[in-house]
C-alpha cells in the first residue's frame, strides 16, 4: 500500500511539473526567442554540504610505517589495521573498525592536523587473544598518519607514523 501511495505521489509531482512546464512554454512562445537560462535549484538546505570530503582522498589507501610492522588500509570510513607477528597467517594480525571526523576541524588546509575519531578504543589480540598493541589516538597531518599505541609490555604511550607507499624514501 505505502509503495502505491508513493508511486502515485511521484506521478503526481511529474505531471504537475510537466504542466509548469507546458505553461512556461506557451508564455514562451509569445516572447521574442531567447536562448533558455539555467535556474539554480537548492536540492539541500545550508550546512548539507560535506565539508571533509576532501579528506578520503587524502586518507584513501594503504599506510605503514617504515620499518614495515604496522599497516593501515583506508576506504572511505572504514579502516583495517594491521600488525607483524611471525607466524600468524601472512604474518599480520588485523583489526577491522570505523573511524569519524572531528566535526570541528573543518579547515580544508591538507598540511593542518585533523582526527580521525574512534567510537572505541581498538586493540590488535594475538591468536591466543593476548593484547599486541592498542590504539589510543590517530590523526592526519602533513601527509603522514600519526597514532598513539601502546604495547602491553610497557607503559609507556608510544606515537607512530605512517606513510603512504610512493612517499616512505628508501
Amino acid at each position: 500500500m505505502l509503495r502505491k501511495v508513493f508511486y502515485m505521489t511521484c506521478l503526481l509531482t511529474l505531471s504537475v511539473m510537466g504542466m509548469i512546464g507546458m505553461s512556461q512554454c506557451s508564455a514562451a512562445s509569445d516572447a521574442p526567442k531567447q536562448a533558455p537560462r539555467p535556474e539554480l535549484i537548492m536540492v539541500d538546505g545550508p550546512g548539507m554540504a560535506n565539508v571533509n570530503a576532501w579528506k578520503h582522498g587524502v586518507l584513501n589507501g594503504g599506510w605503514m610505517t617504515p620499518k614495515g610492522d604496522l599497516h593501515m588500509d583506508i576506504s572511505g570510513f572504514d579502516y583495517k589495521f594491521g600488525v607483524y607477528k611471525q607466524g600468524e597467517p601472512d604474518n599480520f594480525r588485523w583489526h577491522k573498525d570505523r573511524f569519524y571526523f572531528a566535526g570541528w576541524q573543518n579547515s580544508p588546509n591538507r598540511d593542518e592536523r585533523f582526527d580521525l575519531c574512534f567510537s572505541e578504543e581498538p586493540c590488535i589480540k594475538d591468536a591466543e587473544g593476548n593484547v599486541m598493541i592498542t590504539l589510543l589516538e590517530m590523526w592526519h597531518e602533513k601527509r603522514s598518519i600519526y597514532m598513539k599505541v601502546k604495547y602491553p609490555n610497557s607503559e609507556e604511550v608510544v606515537v607512530r607514523e605512517l606513510r603512504q607507499a610512493k612517499d616512505i624514501a628508501e
